[in-house]
């Protein structure tokens, strides 16, 4: 760079996290950043003295703080900045980068005059910097330190100088939030010990302390600082409000979504949803248990019923209802969702269109439509498209005023607490809801469950005798034979 072109950088280097990497750093920052980066690098610039970052793995978090150390260190902004980790071999990992580019970046070098110090090991280094004050003539020394969570926190002071930016990356494990108890003695030393050594405000109204973190338990510390008012923080789903990828270079959003499928199909969605989507998934604190859903790919050839329910919305706002078409069958003592659409917006002909291409697919022998508000328009104009197509079903009109919890939990409970509710990996909106669901909660959107409720509420029980289910199965089965075989085009009707 020529000493123009060395100004240019510096000033624009110096506006932000993500303009600092892309000048300074073009081989970490590769790839264009998404607009979450942004948002945490205004964060990270802002005057904020405690910032916190609930967020997704693979989510880059650790090198944006890493780069922010770098980029306050060799423009002079900080005297001593410590990173901590679960251990300290892994903030030693975060040192070790900077050190690395203070040895061998040659324009970081060159534009800001860094130069190695006497302490120059991958847990601490002391970075020199030219023209500063008077710690070495005329250079200025910044150190930087790892510690683990169990080394020595408390009273850190090098050089004369607390830390004036903290750095907690990962600070915890499953293991050190394996019981209350280890989360009281972990949280203790973050927000006792650690809190504490940053240096005071008076002093350096520019201290930062930072915690980046992937939950891991209920009461651990990032859960923490998101009920404390002097914390700001911000959590970042691997999918945002739209349901698409937060990173879509990174990881587009069919690939997400397939991956996600391939979670709910080994068993392991509470480990996705709290690895990728940041939500603790637990079920002593939920109402259903994910543990005792089942998947499936193929339903059983043997029905002894099948439904289709509708929960209409027409409101397409951010927070409006969706309107949900369901279908669901009885096999035995199991229950079966084979199919549902759910869209904001839709009006009274785009539901109709997804309840008629359901029915011929299914051949339900009812369509349950509540007979609330706008239900009464969509089951006239159903039975008007009935008429229309020349395809009749049984359309059960029902009025009810049930509390949605309520009718959820009594249609529900006990089907999923025995395991007789099976699921499509793909339907993620509805395992979500199902899992998510907390009674009398306000804003869930639980529509798909609402639709899953009545459905399983429209079926008959499935908890009869054995020799009850083996004879109704034989009589729906001769029954299919005798109704489909001989009339296609009068599926479901009386």
């Amino acid at each position: 760079m020529s000493l123009i072109d060395t100004q240019t950088a510096i000033t624009h280097a110096a506006t932000g996290v993500i303009p600092f990497g892309q000048t300074f750093l073009p081989k970490t920052f590769r790839m264009a950043s998404p607009a979450f980066h942004y948002e945490m690098d205004a964060l990270l610039m802002s005057p904020l003295r405690y910032v916190a970052f609930e967020i997704f793995r693979e989510s880059a978090k650790t090198t944006l703080c890493r780069t922010f150390s770098l980029m306050r260190t060799v423009f002079g902004l900080s005297n001593t900045v410590l990173f901590v980790s679960a251990s300290e071999a892994y903030a030693a990992n975060s040192v070790g980068w900077i050190r690395r580019h203070i040895e061998m970046n040659a324009n970081l070098r060159n534009a800001f005059g860094a130069e190695p110090g006497n302490k120059w090991s991958e847990g601490h280094l002391e970075v020199m910097l030219p023209n500063g004050s008077a710690s070495r003539g005329n250079w200025r020394m910044v150190s930087i330190v790892a510690a683990g969570m169990t080394g020595q926190l408390r009273g850190l002071n090098l050089d004369d100088y607390r830390p004036d930016l903290i750095v907690c990356d990962d600070p915890q494990t499953e293991e050190s939030v394996g019981t209350p108890l280890q989360r009281e003695k972990t949280n203790a030393l973050i927000f006792g010990s650690l809190y504490n050594t940053l240096i005071a405000h008076t002093e350096n109204p520019h201290a930062k302390m930072v915690l980046a973190q992937t939950p891991m338990e209920h009461g651990d510390a990032i859960d923490q600082v998101k009920q404390d008012p002097l914390w700001t923080t911000k959590s970042y789903s691997v999918f945002d409000s739209r349901g698409e990828s937060r990173w879509p270079e990174l990881k587009p959003t069919e690939n997400l979504k397939r991956e996600k499928e391939a979670a709910i199909r080994m068993g392991r969605y509470s480990i996705w949803m709290r690895e990728k989507e940041v939500t603790l998934v637990k079920s002593e604190h939920r109402t259903f248990d994910q543990k005792n859903i089942r998947t499936f790919t193929d339903p059983p050839a043997l029905r002894s019923d099948c439904v289709i329910s509708i929960d209409p919305a027409s409101s397409n706002s951010r927070k409006a209802a969706e309107s949900v078409v369901l279908t669901a069958m009885r096999s035995g003592p199991d229950i079966y969702v084979l199919e549902y659409s759910a869209e904001k917006g839709e009006m009274p002909d785009a539901t109709a269109n997804n309840f008629f291409q359901q029915a011929v697919k299914w051949k339900p022998r009812r369509v349950r439509v509540e007979t609330n508000a706008y239900q009464k328009v969509l089951a006239w104009y159903l039975k008007k498209e009935m008429t229309s197509r020349r395809l009749f079903y049984t359309i059960n009109e029902v009025t009810t005023r049930e509390d949605k919890s309520d009718k959820i939990i009594q249609a529900l409970a006990g089907l999923v607490a025995n395991g007789h509710l099976y699921l499509r990996p793909s339907m993620t909106k509805l395992m979500d809801q199902l899992v998510g669901f907390e009674p009398g909660s306000e804003g869930v959107l639980v529509d798909v469950l609402d639709a899953l409720a009545m459905a399983v509420d429209e079926l008959d029980s499935p908890f009869d005798s054995g020799e009850e289910i083996t004879a109704e199965f034989t009589r729906m089965a001769e029954e299919d034979d005798r109704l489909y075989g001989r009339a296609p085009a009068l599926h479901g009707a009386p």
